[in-house]
């Protein structure tokens, strides 16, 4: 449990799918505390 801002991050893998099938995976970074999100990496899975 954080008590503070920037005190814990957590990372996870999102994926997706558009509408013709290509398929895109993310990374998301939140900060547990405030529940922001600090970033977002997109990419297309091969």
């Amino acid at each position: 449990m954080a008590h503070a801002i920037n005190e814990i991050w957590s990372m996870d893998f999102v994926a997706g799918a558009l509408f013709d099938g290509r398929k895109l995976r993310m990374l998301t970074v939140v900060d547990l505390f405030t529940r922001e999100c600090l970033a977002i990496e997109v990419a297309q899975s091969p």
